[in-house]
């Protein structure tokens, strides 16, 4: 679930600042983690940044998550008041493709834990790659390029 922003499982928060006489080392502001969140993905300055998503302001350079007076902690150069999140729903709220390409996922491991032959492997990997192909495009109606997906058999594939 938090390997992808899957649109039913992405929410928009408000973040709070931490207030400390001390800034976090390395960066200019801390703010709490939101105790909802399996990840956090992109901080905003505010809503209307998040609708356009011409402002994101999370990258490797300016936000980081990582523990702040003991406390895990968004930290960041940006006084961001946003964060875009992935929670945990309740599976009933899964889209029909992201609940197949668990089935199969499942399928997977239970062939391996089997010893089920090469050839029923990889007809359970093809049909991984397709129904993940599937379940991402059924999630916004385009795929996310600016992340990136790994399985077995789009690496053997190269």
């Amino acid at each position: 679930l938090s390997s992808y922003p899957w649109s039913f499982a992405t929410k928009l928060v408000n973040i709070a600042k931490i207030e400390s006489t001390e800034a976090p080392v390395g960066f200019s502001y801390a703010f709490a983690y939101p105790s909802e969140a399996l990840r956090v993905l992109n901080t905003y300055l505010s809503e209307g940044d998040y609708r356009s998503k011409n402002t994101r302001v999370r990258d490797e350079e300016n936000t980081h998550i990582g523990v702040f007076e003991n406390k895990k902690s968004i930290l960041s150069d940006s006084d961001a008041t946003m964060a875009e999140i992935i929670v945990n729903v309740d599976e009933t709220e899964f889209s029909s493709g992201f609940t197949r390409l668990l089935y199969l996922n499942m399928a997977k491991k239970l062939a391996k834990l089997t010893g089920a032959g090469q050839e029923t492997k990889n007809d359970i990997l093809r049909d991984i790659a397709l129904a993940r192909s599937q379940a991402l495009v059924e999630n916004d109606g385009e795929i996310d390029t600016s992340l990136s997906y790994s399985n077995e058999y789009v690496d053997v594939r190269g």
